[in-house]
């Protein structure tokens, strides 16, 4: 038996806002320059329809203020040269395929804690990464800290990066020097690791001889 009970204005007003909001997130325009803006979408990863249609031809993507857990169809955007994933919750990007064609990369307010697995997971995802910004996370140590310990700890964040990304040029929008870069080659293998304590030698002493 077919119903012909209507919906009420409250019920048309949210499909219509639920029909919209799915159709937003399917849909995107590219501008001549090749920019792709998906910001502020709730989406959790590149829909295929989008993908398809704009990847190759996108220079620029911009998906800011999403929720990204997935990059299911990031290998489209085969010509990419800057991605901006600033806001997006994002505790790493392990789950990225390598993408060479990207220089430019932003990463701020994110959740990411762990540097070193960063700097890896960056190295084979964005190997020719240029420009990078991650200001705002919590592995990130804050650069107007002007005391000692802090200069230290961004120092030591800086040159750690300029190791394992050896094309880069810009961090947190701030130049690579040659000195940096220099000191990097030099002392940027040691830095991500944490000196283990020396442990006593606790063997018993050979008969006759005693401790002094």
């Amino acid at each position: 038996m077919t119903s012909n009970k209507a919906n009420t204005p409250t019920q048309n007003v949210c499909n219509n806002y639920s029909n919209g909001s799915n159709n937003r997130q399917q849909s995107a325009n590219l501008t001549p320059s090749g920019e792709l803006i998906l910001e502020g979408r709730s989406l959790t990863e590149i829909p295929r329809e989008i993908a398809l249609a704009h990847g190759p031809a996108t220079k620029l993507l911009n998906v800011k203020e999403n929720n990204l857990t997935a990059a299911t169809n990031m290998n489209y955007f085969t010509n990419l040269t800057t991605l901006i994933l600033d806001k997006n919750n994002l505790s790493g990007i392990s789950f990225f395929p390598p993408m060479p064609t990207v220089k430019t990369l932003w990463f701020n307010n994110n959740r990411c804690d762990d540097l070193n697995c960063l700097c890896k997971d960056l190295v084979r995802c964005f190997p020719n990464l240029e420009y990078f910004s991650m200001l705002n996370n919590p592995c990130c140590p804050a650069f107007y800290d002007e005391t000692v310990l802090g200069a230290n700890k961004y120092r030591r964040y800086r040159l750690l990066l300029s190791y394992h990304l050896k094309k880069l040029r810009f961090l947190d929008a701030t130049p690579i020097s040659l000195s940096e870069r220099n000191e990097a080659n030099l002392k940027g293998q040691f830095l991500g690791k944490t000196a283990k304590p020396i442990r006593k030698n606790n063997r018993p002493l050979s008969p006759g001889l005693s401790k002094e």
